[in-house]
């Protein structure tokens, strides 16, 4: 799984438009340099978003970068 590291890029935006915005992004964009097209990025589902969380942690909850 590859993660964007800038989603400052992308507007705010409710669930529905975030699907749209995301399934636009393409190589160039949002400092993306990896060949990819339009329709190869998608949000990550509930359960890949709740595997970011430590629940022994807080301010933030997210677990150590390996």
């Amino acid at each position: 799984m590859v993660w964007l590291k800038d989603a400052g890029c992308l507007p705010a935006a409710n669930w529905a438009a975030a699907i749209t915005e995301v399934s636009t992004l393409a190589a160039g964009q949002c400092g993306l340099a990896d060949a990819s097209k339009a329709g190869d990025w998608r949000l990550p589902n509930l359960n890949e978003l709740e595997s970011l969380v430590d629940i022994s942690a807080a301010h933030p909850a997210l677990t150590e970068a390996a």
